[in-house]
């Protein structure tokens, strides 16, 4: 239960990491670098759009007679 909250914050600092790997070449802890620095200041946005997106999967599952 206490690596929950840490795996999340990890998870929504390095969310843009593949994009800038891919964009801006930077290696891997670069990419890793720039996200933290491209996230920073709206952590709770990307959070929050993560739960809508979780939502929203869920429900179209739910429609769709496939959850697990």
């Amino acid at each position: 239960m206490l690596l929950i909250v840490p795996g999340i914050m990890l998870a929504l600092r390095w969310s843009v990491a593949v994009p800038a790997l891919v964009q801006e070449r930077l290696g891997v802890f670069g990419s890793m670098a720039r996200s933290r620095d491209l996230t920073k200041g709206s952590r709770w946005a990307l959070f929050g759009l993560f739960v809508i997106l979780i939502v929203t999967a869920i429900a179209i599952e739910l429609a769709l007679g496939t959850v697990w």
